[in-house]
């Protein structure tokens, strides 16, 4: 007859199982039952160290690059006290702490990047003292102190999330460019493996070797910590093939996609654990994707990914089509997280967006499909060379609401159409138009510009307005706006001249322009798409080819 159980730890082992007591009198009942009481709560058992978040339940994604997650907190508290492995471990595990308070539920870390090393063992390099934000001197992390007192980067993190309920998982940049990957070891043991374009210093993924080497590193990754998966970032830095042979390539990489399946299979086996997860990062449209020779489609339907994150490669596009990764993945367990960053648009280095801006994101994220939300390399908000660096953890709270669907209704939204990326920029070598911009000249006067927010007007408990910026002017021309179809009248429409511009420090630098407002309504702004068109009228005859150019729509939604 079985009493009572307690726990007992296998030797060198980490697990606990339950092993029956004999039958006691009732006051040892009583004293066992106390100091069984005592023995569980002062143990870690495996069961309590198992992530809280399924895969159904994840709403929010966090994924960092090497160091960015964590080094600017380290440096800046350096500066008051000298570094102990002791306090830099606390400061690590408060910075995933953080995470948790705002509901993030999947934490992923970068383990590995190419071309620093395409060995096993190489992803020890990136923990050195490391990249420091607009830091200098003796102001850096010193990662270097904490490892050497005995902990390991990447175990401590993961800990830290099983306790907080989070899931933690390794993330690889397939083919990331900071470096020169024909400088690096395995570049020179091996330059036939490199891409030939010389603006893309990367490695070739045609090349068995390079694939091979890259699956070692994962299996490395998954016998050395019990992760919960691996995301695999596409988007750093989106070629892995020749441009002109990579859609015909697209086979390769579904093979090897479905390679890392198996490791991660495999893993799970030797581990006794279910379904390891395994996410991609890619382009966040499928023109883009097929380009580059992701084939998400297959990898959806073979079932070998768990979830995707359409994402540019750095800033917010409220454009994204989420519905078309939703279709794809419709029918299977793969779930769809389009990615915010917290960067505006090219050449607004400087500009990080607002809370509004991210409730806008999530807002049509939501409304076309999408399972929940990923935020990648968020620590702009807080570097010193952009902005005070007492933002952190505050800023954190910008991730709670967009968690939460409820949260991104209730509160103002602020959607920033700017242009992306400037021709020919795009670094997933995106052929078709990301400028965001209506370029009109005399002998086109015409152009238009599609802009979506999944807003309901009808509902008047909200104002909404939309602006832009409009370069150039001449005397006895008319400016004439229709919106979906629906012409504005004159009196409709105002127009402030900003005589000064903008200066640099204020993000792009702009020349004199006017700033348009037109108020938004149910009656002319739709749920979805919206077109807007502009068209010069009432030009006086001249041989002069001014051009015009309006830009940076903006829509705000404001409660009432």
């Amino acid at each position: 007859m079985i009493t009572s159980q307690r726990f007992v730890k296998a030797p060198g082992d980490s697990t606990f199982w339950l092993r029956p007591l004999p039958k006691r009198r009732s006051g040892r009942r009583l004293l066992i039952l106390l100091a069984s009481l005592w023995w569980v709560g002062s143990i870690q058992p495996a069961w309590a160290e198992t992530p809280k978040t399924t895969h159904d339940a994840c709403r929010l994604i966090a994924t960092w690059d090497q160091q960015s997650m964590w080094c600017l907190q380290m440096a800046y508290a350096n500066r008051k006290q000298t570094p102990t492995a002791e306090n830099l471990k606390a400061i690590l595990e408060s910075v995933v702490d953080e995470h948790a308070k705002v509901g993030v539920d999947r934490l992923v870390h970068c383990v590995f990047a190419l071309p620093e090393g395409v060995v096993p063992s190489g992803m020890k390099s990136f923990y050195r003292r490391g990249w420091t934000g607009g830091l200098s001197g003796n102001d850096h992390c010193r990662i270097d102190v904490m490892e050497a007192g005995g902990y390991d980067t990447i175990q401590v993190m993961l800990d830290r999330s099983r306790q907080q309920g989070m899931q933690f998982l390794a993330g690889l940049r397939m083919n990331d460019r900071h470096g020169d990957a024909g400088k690096s070891e395995f570049g020179q043991a091996h330059p036939e493996w490199l891409l030939k374009d010389p603006k893309i210093p990367a490695l070739d993924y045609r090349h068995a070797g390079v694939r091979q080497a890259v699956l070692e590193v994962a299996r490395e990754v998954l016998e050395k910590y019990d992760v919960d998966g691996i995301e695999l970032d596409w988007m750093r830095h989106c070629h892995v093939f020749e441009p002109a042979e990579a859609e015909q390539n697209a086979p390769i990489l579904t093979e090897f996609v479905a390679d890392m399946r198996k490791l991660l299979d495999e893993a799970a086996r030797k581990r006794g654990r279910g379904r390891l997860l395994l996410g991609v990062r890619v382009a966040q449209t499928a023109d883009e994707c097929r380009a580059l020779g992701y084939d998400v489609q297959a990898w959806v339907q073979q079932g070998t990914i768990d979830y995707l994150c359409p994402s540019d490669f750095f800033y917010n596009d409220y454009n994204v089509e989420t519905e078309k990764f939703v279709k794809v993945t419709r029918g299977t367990d793969c779930k769809v997280y389009p990615s915010i960053h917290p960067k505006i648009a090219h050449n607004h280095f400087h500009d990080t967006p607002t809370v509004a801006n991210y409730r806008a994101n999530a807002k049509n994220f939501y409304a076309y499909g999408a399972d929940g939300v990923s935020v990648y390399n968020y620590h702009y908000h807080w570097r010193a060379d952009m902005g005070p660096e007492d933002d952190w953890p505050g800023v954190m709270q910008h991730l709670a609401e967009v968690r939460d669907p409820a949260r991104v209704a209730r509160g103002d939204r602020h959607y920033m159409y700017y242009p992306l990326w400037l021709p020919g920029k795009c670094p997933t070598g995106a052929q078709f138009d990301k400028t965001n911009t209506i370029n009109l000249r005399r002998d086109q006067p015409h152009g238009s510009v599609t802009f979506r927010m999944a807003e309901d007007l009808a509902d008047l408990t909200w104002d909404a307005r939309l602006e832009f910026k409009f370069i150039g002017t001449i005397e006895g021309g008319t400016l004439r706006v229709r919106l979906n179809g629906h012409e504005y009248e004159a009196d409709r429409i105002g127009s402030t001249l900003v005589a000064d511009g903008r200066p640099e420090s204020a993000g792009r630098a702009l020349p004199a322009y006017h700033l348009y407002r037109l108020p938004l309504d149910a009656k002319i702004a739709r749920w979805g798409d919206n077109v807007l068109e502009l068209t010069w009228t009432h030009l006086p005859k001249s041989s002069d080819e001014a051009t015009w150019l309006a830009q940076e729509f903006e829509v705000f939604v404001t409660a009432k």
